[in-house]
């Protein structure tokens, strides 16, 4: 299986006047990284609304249209253990940036960098013999 194969990049769009910079929404979106194609998206007509109540919605329309393998790649604003109970709750996994307000229990892999904080990454593929820590930094480098 390619590395991009049932990956879904998780992204916030924000919709602006361009005149005005006035905020017109915010569209959530699962991006299939292997097809390029928008698979699931949810919005909301305040562009500065919190994605975490999308988040829900977005998940359940994904998994309406898929039963294979769904790996969600999204960075630490949704390192949290609601975020990451549904993504588990559905029986798919993710790779994400780790957020320093959340300790739980799953895979966790740094990279240290010179001159720059280190990577941390948590995910729920916790079998490193399917996939290795570099699979883990292939997968996050995607989005």
């Amino acid at each position: 299986m390619p590395v991009a194969e049932g990956v879904l990049s998780v992204l916030a769009i924000i919709f602006s006047e361009e005149r005005t910079g006035k905020l017109l929404g915010k569209a959530l979106v699962a991006l299939s990284i292997h097809e390029q194609l928008i698979v699931g998206m949810v919005s909301s007509l305040d562009g500065e609304a919190n994605d975490g109540p999308l988040v829900p919605e977005l998940l359940k329309r994904v998994h309406t249209l898929t039963e294979s393998l769904v790996i969600f790649l999204t960075d630490s604003q949704y390192s949290d253990l609601t975020t990451t109970r549904n993504i588990l709750d559905y029986g798919s996994n993710f790779v994400m940036r780790y957020h320093p307000k959340v300790h739980f229990h799953v895979r966790r892999i740094t990279v240290t960098r010179d001159g720059k904080p280190d990577l941390i990454l948590v995910t729920s593929l916790l079998d490193s013999s399917k996939f290795s820590g570099s699979a883990i930094l292939e997968i996050y480098a995607l989005r």
